[in-house]
């Protein structure tokens, strides 16, 4: 502190393990991000005992297991979780924005009212059920990645639908952009209008429903003839 007292540790028993060389740096991230998610009303014995239960975990396990456990043992200690705010429920004003993690990922960060919420649950629910187990084999995924494969079918479906708003008179349409070489010999990348680079494999799968159209580029990149779809 300013007046040179000793601070303890956030998640002491993390630091140990971290010291140890038990653990590695993406293990305490996970491990630090389920503990700061934690009230302040919760006893303190109770979040050393939660962090002992990661802090093992982490020991032979990674980040994503150390993830799962934390939302569990936050469910467990916080069951009523975030407290609401004062504002009345059927009054929020749907929000959705598109985000470019640092990673390169992306991803939706989104505030649904109740009728939204409620229709876009009941269409994902049938679609997220964990598949049929095959020989003994059971449905790895979780079900956070089940909903995750179960959104990106519902907007492929969603996006050719005939009832959707069209651009000159055709349903919308992502564009990708690649050498036609690439394509056939499936080398290289193509670029995917407002996302960027992608693969060559992926760039194949996405024409597999697809509208082919040739175009000749001059040097500099204009275009000196366009074929038809």
């Amino acid at each position: 502190t300013i007046g040179g007292d000793p601070s303890p540790p956030l998640a002491p028993l993390t630091a140990d393990a971290a010291a140890e060389g038990a653990i590695g740096g993406s293990q305490i991230d996970a491990i630090i991000r389920t503990l700061a998610r934690i009230p302040s009303t919760v006893p303190e014995d109770k979040i050393r005992d939660g962090e002992k239960i990661l802090v093992d975990l982490a020991r032979h396990t990674g980040p994503r297991a150390i993830a799962r456990a934390g939302r569990r043992l936050l469910d467990n200690l916080d069951p009523d979780g975030k407290e609401p705010r004062n504002e009345d429920t059927k009054d929020v004003r749907p929000e959705l924005r598109f985000v470019k993690h640092r990673d390169g990922t992306l991803g939706l960060k989104a505030t649904l009212d109740l009728e939204t919420y409620a229709r876009l649950k009941s269409d994902l629910d049938p679609m997220a059920k964990p598949y049929k187990a095959i020989n003994g084999v059971r449905d790895s995924r979780t079900q956070d990645e089940r909903y995750g494969d179960a959104f990106t079918d519902y907007v492929r479906l969603k996006t050719t639908s005939r009832n959707l708003p069209g651009q000159a008179g055709e349903a919308t349409h992502i564009l990708i952009t690649m050498s036609y070489e690439d394509l056939i010999n499936d080398l290289g990348e193509a670029h995917l209008d407002l996302v960027g680079p992608i693969s060559a494999t992926d760039a194949r799968i996405l024409a597999c429903d697809a509208r082919v159209r040739p175009g000749v580029l001059g040097t500099a990149g204009e275009p000196l003839d366009i074929g038809r779809s």
